[in-house]
């Protein structure tokens, strides 16, 4: 009896020294940054399935905080039960600005012009978390997991729908990140498959974490509806149309998925050159607040 004792506490002192001991991993974001996550969306009997890429486009300011503007597209279609619904939801891009203060172990992100708290990790093993699908507390268990050969602090929040949520040192979270979707009875439709940052493997379930071209939302894949913009390809440029002068976010990629240029507009007819571009075959996404049109580009 001594002896289990004994053990119980050798192993309550070991882990309470390597908590002291344990260091604080920040995101740490720059524009080499990305997460891979599968996106799922439930709509009364109607799933959408699809496959996202989120990086780190640029930082930006905003009232004298910075902030790194994370921007995403399209890499895999899932049909779902509703091919004309699922492609409005996967052709949805997302665009959030996330800050980090690494002084209070928080996340912020600006949402509805004022600063909200996103990933708070100062929390601590048996602390109460209110849910705000359910108006209700939610318990917190603290875990320590080698992740990719480094040692990160998890907080996992237990929700009372059954629902949990992960949020990693250094990473982020499991799921509903770096944006978040909220399905049917509070579930988290956003799940991280992998991150990278500085060309290096931080996290992987599906390997390798590499980054993927955009995928063209063509009536093959998912039978869109009908766009109030479009893309034509001519040589050396390419014209963007824009019936009813929409606010629109141009952007030309690369096939592993690097940003060449990026620009918003709202005229009717945007032109872009590809003269100073290698021959080869690019991306050009046209995203509105509404839908995001896809079409390649072969430069001869």
């Amino acid at each position: 009896m001594k002896g289990s004792i004994f053990t119980f506490l050798f192993i309550l002192l070991q882990t309470v020294a390597f908590t002291q001991t344990h260091r604080y991993i920040p995101l740490d974001l720059d524009t080499t940054s990305f997460w891979i996550i599968k996106e799922g969306r439930y709509y009364g009997g109607d799933e959408c399935f699809g496959e996202k890429l989120c990086y780190v486009e640029k930082d930006t300011t905003i009232q004298s905080h910075k902030y790194w503007k994370i921007n995403s597209y399209l890499t895999k279609a899932g049909r779902g039960n509703d091919p004309l619904k699922c492609s409005q939801v996967n052709g949805s891009r997302f665009i959030v600005y996330l800050r980090e203060d690494t002084t209070q172990r928080m996340v912020y992100r600006w949402k509805n012009n004022k600063d909200v708290p996103y990933l708070n990790y100062n929390l601590q093993k048996g602390d109460s978390v209110l849910d705000p699908n359910t108006l209700k507390y939610a318990q917190v268990s603290i875990e320590y997991e080698t992740i990719m050969g480094v040692t990160r602090r998890i907080q996992t929040i237990h929700y009372p729908n059954g629902v949990h949520q992960r949020i990693v040192e250094g990473i982020g979270a499991f799921s509903n990140f770096p944006y978040e979707i909220f399905g049917e009875w509070g579930r988290q439709m956003v799940q991280l498959t992998c991150y990278s940052k500085q060309g290096q493997t931080l996290f992987c379930n599906e390997c390798p974490c590499l980054r993927k071209a955009p995928v063209p939302l063509s009536n093959q894949d998912l039978n869109p509806v009908k766009s109030s913009h479009s893309i034509h390809v001519f040589p050396e440029r390419i014209e963007i149309s824009n019936q009813g002068h929409q606010e629109l976010h141009i952007t030309l990629l690369s096939t592993d998925g690097r940003e060449l240029k990026s620009f918003d507009t709202q005229e009717e007819s945007t032109s872009l050159s590809t003269s100073n571009l290698q021959n080869g075959l690019y991306f050009i996404l046209a995203t509105s607040p509404e839908e995001t049109v896809y079409q390649k580009v072969y430069v001869r």
